[in-house]
């Protein structure tokens, strides 16, 4: 370092001498914190009091010092006022704050000092652009409402919150309501109130004068004026001065003099802003136009060209601003400051330049780039970057030997510099000479700047979220040093700090004394660097004596004059508010409007990379400042422009007024709703009058609608031919063997003397359909109508045929006689045919024979052995009586023959049912029969493998075996039927289904068969060379089977041989094609947003349940695995209502219901064996009810749309969505250009584009020419290049893309991966139209070189996506889905375009399917003709690298989770978006 003065070592170990005195420590406490502990633990000051009493008696303003306790008066006051409003739920507290921070410091304050409820509101957890019902129940739930200024402005001029509700608002920091802040805008509101309805107003401050640097009474009286006018208060604060001086922080104040800067050193600065200060010092007074903040060139396409000369007058302040940053830090910094800024500034002028649309500014930005590239390379390219670091002013010497001092005693210490670019440079700095300067090791710098980033709310959020963490670690002493700008000067709880210095100096009174009040800790000092030759002194003591004066003048105010006030507030109302409502209603100022509007602009659709603003446009302006204004609105908004009607006197005004006009065209239109807020439409308002009925909706407790969560129980459909039995149809059920086990009888109704016959009340399907088990094989089921009008008269007949009806379900089902009884009234009848014909004697046989009651009498020796051939036995000795068949006679066996097997020491078969049953067989001399078990509860729907395999069946002994009066080749068919009535029974609801909706030449019916996998037969039949979907739209219908309809009822759940899953995806792609395609071409006012939202509620599962529940779809859809004797419909039996009853009260899940316990007449729990089975299901009747969730019949919806493209193409399946009543937009002309405004000066500037941007070498690659190149240029035009307004950008177009690209490509995988289960299916099609996969394509054929954008952030962003891809980069993680500082930030633009140049080509082709697959085709058949590994679903990735791995939502209000997997955590936005980023960790 070079030599330094002595000359005030002397001042600096005085400091330090009395920091060793005074033994000092770094504290947390201080006097601002008192409130932290809870009040009643607190004894308030006496000057506490004194202003507390004077204060609840009227409005004032509280003026003390920082950390003399004005938070503890608040809360006094807020104790006070809150007992005047106990138990009611209208009037509110309100406490206003004028940052982020304050608002959770004073609200934690409040929490733990009073036991009021309160809430808090900042622009970062809340919106005032939230919905009423949000904003209804946070008012209502809180007494307390702890606010930022900006937020209670919008809740009082958007309605949702009245001036006459609130009976006390306390205003922090209340110096800040003038001009046009927020808090002045809450008085001017306040004052419009009747004067009996007006809360108390209380302000609490410790400065009152902003900007006076010198002493004039004459101006302090004016400012203290016109603060008590703006607050209607008088200026208060306490006679009892030396009570509060022992609280107020005094840190000891020194002035450090340093050597300014030589001149020389600046000079080529001064020369550089006298050359751009000569060249243009014709603009001013010049024409500006604003874009929100900026300027706007006006060779804009579709706008009046200007002189590629014009240079505007922020231009020229911007350039001189570059300059001037570069000067100041080369007079603070030194050299080495100087170098980082002209490096920095350098590539960022360039980068400028790069996206500039005025060419003049472009120019003029490479001229002053190049300009500071020659100094740069004249004082620093041949220096040593090593010599350059200690090259630094006498000013940052001091300031390091200062910071030196207090490597011994500890340092909290804050750093204020004016600049932001000062602070994170000075940074730097004291990170760079830590290593060379011994005594500077102990310090841990870091820095602290406001946000600059007023219109993108998310980066602001981060800037915030950086800031907090940055003081909280300052709070534990991680860091010691914080250079800031005046961020910290107030508004933000920062700790205890016992040095603060002013490396620049105060900039006014007011920064002066807040800073001055970071100084908390005893001693503490502040510290000042003042040039030789300046004036900080003098400063210093003006500023003393304002302080002086205010403390004196501080008592005994008079208050304003009402009068007064309110003409005061007339005078910045020139123009009135728009007020469409009454005078309670919502309004727009002209003092909010421009924030409306620029909020309005914030809700369009936008990416990462731009920052939508208005347009403000200045004409005709006149040496007496009149000034007409035009308004430009963003593209993609449905109003583009806004023209002034009158002028105004000044471009303020101009622009407010137009605004104005703005306001009341979107509200017109209905972009601004009744509370005059750009809100999204609500779901029941996207459609008119469309709605979700009330009753599909979940109650309390319930998931919710459309929900995996929320599952709902259903009766289930019965056909009308099997129910309400009055007429007589006759059917024959014919059974087949077609493919049978040798090992196994022919099951066959062919091959038995007696059949099953059906007597039905209408009729029903006679479409075969197999069965299949393990056992028998396959059999193929049909019904032959036997007589049409079969006439029952004779009851003895009709009681046998109950009978028989009755021994077949008992059989069966396994009816419990103890649970079930038989009911009076049949659905429906089964009864025994022979050569068609009844078998009354058989009838008459099985009237006297129950299966259920078997007395033990022995079987008659005189039975003949043939009578035991094809014999259904019953033994009656067993404890569950079962049913077998006998399948052989064993001649060579008798009881006294050795018994098999002989485990447990059985003798013969003799012995054996002798010490086993306890039973003496009395003939010895019997033959044996072998026999096979008949087993209940089959389910036969699902194919599966024959039983080759020959078990050991039992023997039986004929004299313990009671003989069945029906033969087994009967029986089999009577097992049977429970799977037959099943499957029989949905085909006919499918049937009555299907005619509902089509007509009678659309459906197939009778005796016509159809395969299961019928749906790959069909893709053969339909496809060509061609697209699959493509195909679809030009194919011929076919009739509607019932089985297809019953396929896409078919949950895979329900264990049959089909499901919907496959369907579904093909019907989910066609809707989301459908949905998208009518949406696009519906409106052109419509922006993505608005279409997203629309279509999302279209194509949700909420909406698609909802429709389907008014349709009674649920009960048709088959959600078990169905099993005879556990879910089949009990024809003629049911529960005994007194056991449904109990079952019912006490919520038996139904898989219980068959096993209950009846003891007495009354159910038995097994309570604790079904409440710690976590499969258990909901309480309801399992034969008569079944239980679905709402996302299943959603998924029941879009595979209907499935079967009906595959049957009838795009027509059937939209009639088929017309029958749900989606209320899907008819369709409209396809629009024949993208012009916004078709005329010819638009044409040739499309023209003049495609030729500049050489569009034609795009279409080489496209292999596609556009015949309406309008088109060309939207697909192509990003949201940033505000340059084109004769198109929108392409975000509408990359909706529709979207959709067609999606559909397209499922119609591929869909044909062309038969075999693949729809899990796989679905992961193949995410794969291939990610943003990731799109992107590179996009890469590959250079599409971002056509890309027309105007922002460095994107560029850079594409550049890097390229570099990482050509080194062998896989996963990515999008600029949407996390925050920058968790992973690299991709742009989704290079996928966009894309899908938007798809979108162009659908339009320009009108269409045609098939040539834009032949462009997807070109673009992606490498991938598309390759597909290896399948990437499959992350978030199951991270189950099958831990399946304990967790996910948390961090916040129900957001989407952000955190995910606990291998003993790490990661935090993202969505489940996949983490687990994507776990994965990739994991790995490296």
């Amino acid at each position: 370092m070079r030599q330094r003065s002595c000359r005030w070592y002397g001042l600096l170990y005085e400091i330090q001498e009395k920091m060793a005195q005074s033994n000092y420590t770094t504290s947390e406490d201080s006097a601002e914190e008192q409130p932290a502990v809870k009040v009643k633990e607190l004894v308030p000051r006496s000057y506490q009091l004194e202003l507390y009493e004077k204060a609840k008696g009227k409005n004032c303003i509280i003026v003390l010092g920082t950390g003399t306790g004005k938070t503890l008066i608040a809360i006094l006051l807020i104790k006070e006022f809150g007992k005047r409003i106990y138990g009611s739920v209208h009037k509110k507290i309100v406490y206003v704050v004028n940052t982020v921070p304050l608002v959770h410091q004073q609200h934690e304050a409040i929490c733990k000092n009073t036991d009021f409820k309160t809430g808090k509101y900042e622009g970062f957890i809340c919106d005032a652009l939230s919905d009423e019902e949000w904003w209804e129940k946070e008012i209502y739930n809180n007494q307390v409402i702890v606010i930022s200024a900006q937020i209670l402005v919008d809740l009082i001029l958007h309605a949702r919150l009245r001036i006459r509700d609130i009976n006390l608002i306390i205003m922090d920091e209340c110096h800040h309501a003038t001009g046009k802040h927020p808090m002045h805008e809450i008085m001017r509101e306040y004052i419009q109130e009747e004067k009996d309805n007006r809360p108390r107003i209380i302000g609490l401050t410790s400065c009152i004068i902003h900007n006076l640097k010198k002493i004039n009474c004459k101006n302090i009286d004016k400012e203290m004026k016109h603060l008590e006018m703006v607050m209607d208060s008088t200026l208060m604060t306490t006679t009892d001065k030396v009570s509060v001086e022992k609280y107020t922080t005094m840190p000891e104040e020194k002035i450090i003099k340093y050597s300014n800067t030589s001149n020389e050193n600046v000079q080529d600065y001064d020369n550089l802003l006298k050359e751009i200060g000569s060249k243009y010092r014709d603009t001013k007074g010049e024409s500006e136009n604003d874009i929100g903040q900026k300027d706007v060139s006006e060779n804009d396409i579709g706008q009046k060209d200007v002189s590629e000369n014009y240079i505007g007058q922020k231009d020229v302040s911007d350039m001189n601003k570059i300059v001037r940053n570069i000067k100041n830090i080369c007079i603070n910094l030194g050299p080495w400051g100087e170098m980082q800024a002209l490096v920095y500034e350098i590539e960022n002028i360039k980068e400028k330049a790069e996206m500039e649309d005025n060419p003049a500014m472009a120019r003029e930005l490479n001229n002053l780039s190049e300009s500071l590239r020659i100094i740069y390379n004249e004082k620093f390219e041949d220096n040593d970057n090593n010599n350059t670091k200690f090259l630094v002013t006498d000013k940052v010497n001091h300031l390091l030997e200062v910071l030196k001092l207090y490597r011994t005693y500890g340092l909290h210490c804050i750093i204020f510099v004016e600049q932001r670019c000062m602070a994170k440079l000075l940074y730097d700095l004291l990170q760079k000479v830590k290593p060379y300067e011994n005594k500077l090791d102990y310090l841990n710098p870091a820095y602290v700047v406001g946000s600059n980033h007023s219109l993108d709310i998310k980066l602001a959020q981060l800037e915030l979220k950086k800031q907090t963490e940055t003081l909280d670690k300052f709070r534990k002493g991680k860091f010691n040093v914080i250079v800031s700008t005046s961020v910290l000067e107030e508004g933000i709880d920062v700790p205890v700090c016992n040095v603060i210095i002013r490396f620049d100096p105060p900039s006014n009174f007011r920064s002066y004394v807040q800073a001055r009040g970071r100084a908390r800790d005893t001693p503490s000092q502040y510290v000042f660097f003042a040039s030789k030759d300046g004036k900080v002194g003098d400063d210093i003591s003006s500023y003393k004596k304002i302080e002086n004066y205010l403390k004196s003048n501080c008592h005994d105010r008079k208050h304003p004059n009402e009068e007064d006030i309110r003409n005061y507030f007339k005078r910045d109302e020139s123009l009135p508010p728009y007020a469409p409502y009454d005078a309670l209603g919502a309004k727009v100022t002209m003092v909010s409007v421009l924030g409306l509007i620029n909020k309005y602009c914030q809700t369009l659709p936008q990416d990462k990379f731009t920052e939508l603003a208005p347009f403000y446009k200045f004409i005709n302006c006149t040496s007496s400042g009149v000034t007409w204004c035009n308004l430009l609105l963003p593209v993609s908004s449905p109003l583009k422009e806004v023209k002034s009607d009158e002028s105004q006197g000044n471009k303020d005004l101009a622009k407010r007024h137009v605004a104005l006009i703005a306001c009341q065209k979107l509200h017109e239109i209905h972009e601004l709703n009744s509370n005059l807020l750009p809100i999204p439409l609500r779901d029941e308002d996207l459609f008119q009058g469309f709605k979700i009925p009330d009753e599909a909706l979940p109650k309390e407790g319930q998931g919710k609608a459309g929900s995996r969560k929320r599952r709902q129980v259903y009766e289930k459909g019965l056909c009308s031919a099997y129910k309400d039995f009055s007429s007589r149809l006759l059917y024959s059920i014919c059974i087949e063997h077609t493919e049978r086990n040798l090992n196994f009888p022919f099951v066959s109704s062919s091959n038995s003397s007696t059949h099953l016959g059906l007597l039905v009340n209408g009729p029903i399907c006679k479409s075969p359909f197999p069965l299949h088990s393990n056992k028998f094989g396959k059999v193929v089921v049909t019904f032959k109508c036997l007589s049409e009008n079969y006439k029952l008269d004779n009851l003895k007949i009709l009681e046998r045929i109950e009978n028989f009806h009755k021994m077949v379900f008992e059989i069966s089902v396994g009816i419990s006689a103890n649970l079930h009884e038989f009911k009076e009234k049949l659905p429906l009848l089964i009864l025994p045919l022979k050569k068609n014909n009844v078998d009354f004697e058989l009838l008459k046989k099985v009237s006297v024979f129950h299966p259920l009651k078997l007395e033990r009498p022995r079987c008659p020796k005189c039975i003949p052995k043939d009578k035991f051939s094809d014999a259904v036995v019953i033994p009656w000795y067993r404890f569950r009586q079962e049913i077998f068949v006998v399948t052989s006679i064993l001649d060579n066996l008798t009881p006294c023959s050795d018994f098999p097997e002989n485990e447990d020491n059985y003798k013969t078969y003799k012995d054996y049912y002798k010490k086993k049953y306890d039973i003496e067989i009395y003939d010895d001399n019997q033959f044996l029969l072998e026999a096979e078990h008949i087993p209940k509860g089959l389910s036969l729907f699902e194919p599966v493998p024959i039983k080759s395999k020959v078990s050991r069946k039992p023997h039986l002994v004929p004299e313990l075996c009671k003989l069945a009066p029906f033969k087994a080749s009967l029986l089999w068919q009577i097992m049977l039927l429970p799977s037959i009535l099943h499957r029989s029974n949905i085909l006919n609801l499918c049937h009555e289904f299907g005619s509902q909706i089509f007509d009678s030449i659309s459906l197939i019916h009778d005796k016509i068969s159809c395969f299961y996998d019928w749906p790959k037969f069909q893709i053969e039949k339909i496809m060509a060379c061609q697209n699959f979907c493509a195909a679809l739209h030009c194919m011929e219908s076919i009739p509607i089977h019932p089985l297809m309809i019953l396929n896409a009822l078919t949950l895979k759940s329900a264990c049959d041989a089909f499901d919907i899953e496959r369907l579904e995806i093909l019907g989910d792609s066609f809707l989301k094609f459908l949905c998208g395609e009518r949406l696009f071409l519906e409106s052109s006012s419509d922006h993505e947003g608005k279409l997203t939202q629309k279509r999302s509620f279209l194509v949700s599962n909420k909406t698609l349940y909802a429709q389907a529940w008014l349709r009674g779809i649920p009960k048709l859809i088959q959600g078990t695995k169905f099993v005879a004797d556990e879910s089949s419909f009990l024809y003629g039996f049911q529960i005994k209502p007194m056991y449904e009853e109990q079952l019912l009260e006490q919520k038996v899940p139904a898989n219980r219901w068959r096993t209950v316990k009846i003891q007495d007449g009354k159910i038995v729990q097994d309570t604790m064996g079904y409440i710690n089975d976590k499969k258990h299901e909901d309480c309801y009747n399992p034969w008569t009810h079944q239980q679905i969730a709402d996302k299943s019949t959603a998924d029941v919806v879009e595979a209907l749309i499935g079967v009906c493209l595959l049957t009838g193409g795009p027509k059937r399946a939209i009639k088929f969505l017309e029958w749900i009543h989606l209320p899907i937009p008819e369709k409209k002309m396809m629009p024949h250009t993208a012009l916004i405004q078709e005329d010819p000066q638009s044409i040739a500037n499309v023209k003049k584009m495609y030729e500049e941007s050489s569009f034609h070498q795009l279409e080489k690659i496209l292999q596609y020419q556009f015949k309406e190149q309008s088109f060309l240029l939207q697909a192509l035009t990003h949201p940033s290049y505000k340059k084109n307004r004769i198109t929108e950008s392409y975000q509408r177009l990359e909706f529709l893309g979207d959709a067609v690209l999606d559909y397209l490509i499922t119609g591929h995988i869909y044909s062309k991966f038969e075999n693949y289960p729809p899990g796989k299916l679905t992961d193949l099609r995410c794969h291939l139209v990610n943003n990731e996969t799109l992107a590179k394509v996009a890469v590959k054929h250079n599409l971002q070189e056509y890309l027309l954008h105007k922002s460095t952030s994107l560029k850079s962003a594409i550049d890097t996506f390229i570099k990482l891809i050509k080194s062998g980069e896989t996963e990515f993680i999008w600029e949407n889905e996390v925050d920058e500082v968790q992973a690299i930030e991709l742009p989704k633009a290079l996928s966009d375009i894309v899908e938007s140049l798809i979108g162009a080509v659908y339009l320009d082709s009108e269409g045609e399917l098939q040539v834009i697959w032949d462009i997807i085709f070109n673009l992606m058949g490498d991938l598309l003709d390759n597909i290896k590994d399948i990437p499959y679903n992350c978030v199951r990735q991270v189950h099958e690298m831990d399946p304990a791995a967790k996910f948390t939502r961090t916040n129900q209000d957001s989407n952000e989770y955190t995910l606990t997997v291998c003993g790490k955590t990661f935090v993202g936005k969505g489940k996949k978006t983490v687990a994507r980023i776990a994965i990739k960790c994991l790995r490296t």
